[in-house]
């Protein structure tokens, strides 16, 4: 891999450099003001309903059928992982 001009062959720095390169790449996306804890999911999935990567996604993917969450509780979870 070619990194400013130098020719990284050392595993251990090409994996630190594509870590450092995918840990980063989302900073710049989005306003970080946008979500907090209070943020309802569905006021900020249609707050983002008419991004142009949203509708390629639904023009081009086929979705059989709508994902649903199912509303649990933490003795559910407890329970499972007791």
């Amino acid at each position: 891999m070619d990194e400013r001009g130098d020719i990284v062959s050392n595993q251990t720095t090409l994996a630190s450099m594509f870590n450092d390169y995918f840990v980063n790449i989302a900073e710049s996306i989005g306003n970080p003001d946008e979500v907090s804890e209070d943020t309802d999911a569905r006021s900020l999935v249609q707050r983002h309903s008419n991004h142009s990567s949203i509708m390629w996604i639904n023009e081009n993917v086929d979705t059989p059928s709508q994902f649903k969450f199912q509303h649990i509780t933490s003795d559910m979870v407890n329970k499972l992982t007791s």
